[in-house]
């Protein structure tokens, strides 16, 4: 069942389907069909490349998820998994006992001081050399052609 997510997105929901003891070859199926067989970036394909790629990159994700999968299927061995080790442990156990806003800002200072000097940064290095890298800009701006 390809879907339009990236392999990313659909990671999450590929360890859901193991967690509710799916087989293997089901959850790697579903997985690489995302990947390879995604609608959107078949249709993209289409516009930009010739056909033939289109045509190839489907016929390998075919080979990719069926194949690949009931392979996978064939040679992992199935074990039952018990409940205990999927179940998450109740709620009053998972959550910290300090307030929700001393949590929100512990997290927001993290990010902040991870993302902003990146960025200026990386403003930085653009502003500087971005002209080598895009060629229709200048240092006083764009050129017309």
């Amino acid at each position: 069942m390809p879907s339009m997510m990236c392999t990313c997105c659909a990671a999450p929901v590929v360890v859901g389907m193991r967690k509710s003891q799916s087989s293997i070859g089901a959850a790697i199926a579903y997985w690489m069909s995302n990947t390879a067989l995604n609608p959107a970036v078949l249709v993209f394909m289409a516009f930009v490349l010739p056909l033939k790629f289109v045509v190839i990159r489907v016929l390998l994700g075919l080979v990719l998820v069926f194949g690949v999968s009931h392979l996978l299927n064939r040679l992992a061995p199935e074990k039952s998994v018990e409940m205990e080790k999927i179940l998450p442990p109740p709620r009053e156990q998972r959550l910290p006992q300090t307030p929700f806003i001393h949590r929100w800002w512990k997290q927001l200072k993290g990010l902040t001081l991870a993302i902003v000097p990146a960025y200026i940064i990386t403003v930085f290095i653009l502003g500087e050399f971005g002209f080598g890298c895009f060629p229709r800009l200048t240092r006083t701006g764009v050129t017309t052609p």
